[in-house]
C-alpha cells in the first residue's frame, strides 16, 4: 500500500509539473481557464486537471483572475504585477 501511495504521489507531481509548464508557456498574458482544465470528452480529465491547478494556486506559483469577463491562468508573478483584481 506504501508503494502505491508513493507512486500515486509521484504522478500527481508529475502531473502538476505538466500543468505549470503549460502555464509557464502561456507567458505574461496567460492562459484561459476554460481551454486549460475542461476536457469536453471527459468530465473525470477536468476535475483532474482542476485538482493539479488548485496545487499550484495553493503554492502560489499560479494564479487565476477576471480579465475582459474571461479566467485567466498565469504565473503568480505576472497576475501580481499586471492585475489589481486577484482571487
Amino acid at each position: 500500500m506504501e508503494d502505491e501511495a508513493g507512486e500515486q504521489r509521484t504522478e500527481t507531481d508529475k502531473n502538476i509539473r505538466v500543468m505549470f509548464n503549460v502555464i509557464r508557456k502561456c507567458g505574461e498574458n496567460g492562459c484561459e481557464l476554460e481551454y486549460l482544465v475542461l476536457n469536453r470528452d471527459s468530465f473525470a480529465e477536468t476535475v483532474e486537471n482542476i485538482f493539479f491547478l488548485s496545487f499550484l494556486v495553493k503554492d502560489g506559483r499560479a494564479g487565476i483572475t477576471i480579465e475582459n469577463g474571461k479566467q485567466i491562468v498565469g504565473m503568480w508573478v505576472y497576475i501580481s504585477l499586471f492585475v489589481s483584481h486577484v482571487f
